[in-house]
């Protein structure tokens, strides 16, 4: 169809579907959109035609002959359809649409001024609220409750203006008109002061709303009638009152405390009240969600054991756990019974929260618990267990962690490893006299050497100490060896030296990989890396890529300028993982802070190695950098072209943006056209302007 008339004809059909597939066909005409007939469209007796003619009038936004079209069908006279239908299109219109109903309004019958104000809540423009301010006084009820509505919809686009509109409401005569007006303020989390929430508790059409804003208010007076209607009330108000609550308690400490002596003097209905609601099969998600919590301010141990129980309820587990925090000591006795029940994410989780409660200062029964929980048959159980140990233990629970480091695998050993480290920082003398019980041969030398390893910062490793650290080398346990490694880090003899640079040769990976580490980190009486001359050979010779990387960092480690001629070769050549080592390692040196030791970087084949040195040389104050980082806005690999535009744009200068604003001319790829643009826009050298079709265009300053 390409003639009004065809149109037209189809717009008459008898076909539903022939009227609105001319309908959709409006917008293609040669001549453009025929407004009269999407109007026709617009009020069809087809809902199917009426909603493609809205759809078809929303696209010819922002069109001033299909906005008036639009509001006169809103006018006295037009059908029900076409109203509804010119109501729904005029939301595309925005603040277009919001002058243009402000200027026809005082022609507009009670019903036109209801479809207005829908209307104006559609455009969901704040130009709108001065319109809909004038009509929340409108002399036809409809209007005024439209309005009210309205306002609330659309307020978080201006919530001052909108809560001043609505407080405003709140004094009219009309209850409904408050009741609206209340809504809408609880809508938007409007606070109301307690003297005008007051009187609205009394009423039982305000009752709801007035929980609701009786819960924000924090003002302790909420808390009578906000437990009184908990206890006593039903339905939608029994919901607010729940709401009301909650959201009491999270204004802060105070109130708190306010609902937990409420609950108190209310004995045993506030508890079955909120067990009920948290224990029902019901779809009310929201409510028992809420009640759970609100159980958290019965400081009771029926309440608790009922919260330790829902624990195991996915669907209220997060506000069970909150629960039992704002109990504190009251939940003590039923989260440790917990630690029994068969479940053992249930047991894991009771763990967890044993120590988020008790993190400052916990109590002899509680580390009691939790250390009993070390002998759980699940692994996932033991590792919460030794988490927490880290937290909470005390020189009572030393040796049933160090017991863990026996046979124990995986994260568990982990885990002990670093719960016993914790333990002996804060309980340094028992520590030591597990250290004096050892052997090094014995099955806890891995302790021991953990230990050690832990207490070397504050209490250096004696004579007595490395030796039996070294002696540990030879153990059995290939866990030992290592922890011993570890602890050989502030070593400084030349036995201790000399063993861990013959664990390089250790069979295992792990081992080898611990002595690397620490041969980067010792250092002797003159303060020198003596790990060095261990290092460089391996660093010349590795047996594969792992150790080649980590021997890279570890020459890092050592601080001597005497690296640097193994590591720069390795910046320009080696697998890319190790150069990128290099270059990080290079950077750690305090006596390197020159281009000429990065610069190799640059020309490695792979872009992360280019990345790394780019970003490595970014850093030194040389006159050279801005050379270096310019030639690779030239690279092949489009990501080293973005960094090194954005390092440019931090460096600034005049020669920069000049190099800059040669490259935006040259440069294809869009992502780095936009850093280009970005850095030059940050130095003051360019400007962007809105294009008539929405995009932008570049203008150079």
């Amino acid at each position: 169809m390409t003639e009004d008339a065809d149109l037209e004809t189809g717009l008459r059909s008898d076909d539903p579907e022939e009227r609105r597939r001319a309908t959709a066909s409006l917008e293609m005409q040669p001549r453009g959109l025929n407004v009269e007939l999407l109007l026709r469209a617009l009020g069809d007796a087809d809902w199917r035609v009426r909603k493609e003619a809205v759809a078809v009038a929303c696209r010819a936004a922002p069109s001033s002959e299909v906005l008036r079209g639009l509001i006169e069908a809103i006018g006295p006279g037009a059908n029900v359809g076409l109203r509804n239908a010119a109501v729904e299109a005029i939301s595309a219109f925005g603040a277009d649409a919001v002058d243009a109903i402000a200027i026809v309004l005082p022609n507009l019958d009670a019903d036109g001024r209801k479809l207005a104000t829908e209307a104006l809540a559609n455009c969901g423009h704040p130009a709108a609220f001065l319109i809909l301010e004038g009509l929340a006084r409108d002399e036809d009820t409809n209007v005024r409750a439209t309005a009210i509505e309205a306002v609330a919809r659309i307020g978080a686009s201006a919530p001052e203006a909108a809560s001043a509109i609505l407080r405003a409401r709140l004094k009219a005569e009309d209850r409904f008109e408050r009741l609206a007006a209340l809504d809408g303020l609880n809508q938007l989390g409007a606070t109301l002061p307690w003297s005008q929430i007051e009187p609205m508790l009394a009423d039982p059409i305000l009752a709801r709303p007035a929980l609701l804003a009786a819960g924000r208010s924090g003002d302790p007076r909420a808390v009578e009638p906000l437990t009184r209607a908990l206890t006593s009330a039903r339905g939608a108000t029994f919901e607010a009152a729940l709401v009301g609550l909650h959201d009491f308690v999270r204004t802060g400490q105070a109130s708190e405390v306010a609902v937990k002596r409420a609950f108190r003097a209310t004995g045993a209905t506030a508890l079955a009240t909120l067990v009920r609601t948290a224990r029902a099969h019901t779809d009310q998600l929201t409510s028992r969600r809420i009640a759970t919590f609100l159980l958290g301010c019965i400081e009771d141990a029926s309440a608790a054991n009922v919260v330790v129980a829902l624990l195991a309820d996915d669907s209220v587990t997060a506000e069970a756990e909150e629960a039992l925090l704002l109990m504190g000591p009251a939940c003590v006795d039923a989260v440790v019974l917990g630690l029994e029940q068969a479940d053992p994410e249930q047991r894991a989780r009771g763990v967890e929260l044993l120590a988020r409660m008790f993190a400052e200062q916990p109590s002899p029964v509680v580390v009691q618990a939790v250390t009993a929980r070390l002998d759980d048959d699940d692994p996932h159980v033991v590792r919460v267990a030794l988490e927490a140990l880290a937290q909470l233990g005390d020189e009572s629970t030393l040796q049933p962690v160090a017991r863990k480091l026996v046979g124990a695998r995986g994260a568990v050993r982990w885990s002990a490893e670093t719960a016993l480290a914790e333990i002996a920082l804060r309980c340094p003398e028992p520590a030591q006299r597990l250290i004096e019980q050892a052997t090094p041969q014995g099955k806890d030398a891995v302790a021991a050497a953990v230990v050690l390893g832990a207490l070397a910062p504050v209490l250096p490793l004696s004579a007595r100490d490395e030796e039996f650290l070294t002696d540990v080398l030879a153990h059995e346990s290939m866990f030992a060896r290592r922890a011993a490694l570890d602890a050989l880090s502030t070593g400084k003899t030349p036995r201790a030296i000399d063993a861990v640079a013959f664990a390089l040769t250790d069979e295992h990976r792990e081992v080898q990989v611990a002595a690397i580490r620490t041969l980067g980190r010792m250092r002797d009486e003159s303060g020198q890396a003596p790990g060095l001359t261990h290092l460089l050979p391996l660093v010349a010779d590795a047996p594969d890529q792992e150790l080649l990387t980590h021997a890279v960092a570890a020459l890092g480690d050592t601080g001597s300028i005497e690296a640097v001629r193994a590591l720069r070769p390795l910046t320009r050549s080696a697998p890319a993982p190790v150069a990128v080592s290099a270059i990080e390692a290079i950077v750690r040196i305090p006596e390197i802070r020159h281009v000429d030791d990065l610069i190799d970087g640059l020309s490695h084949p792979s872009p992360e190695v280019v990345k790394a040195a780019l970003g490595a040389i970014s850093e030194l104050n040389d006159p050279r950098v801005a050379t270096h980082i310019g030639v690779c806005l030239d690279h092949e690999a489009w990501d080293v072209r973005r960094l090194a535009a954005d390092l440019l744009g931090e460096l600034g200068g005049e020669s920069n943006v000049n190099l800059l604003r040669a490259k935006l001319q040259l440069e294809k790829e869009p992502l780095v056209r936009d850093a280009l643009a970005r850095a030059l826009e940050g130095l003051g050298a360019l400007r962007r302007t809105p294009s008539p079709a929405g995009g932008g265009s570049i203008v150079p300053r």
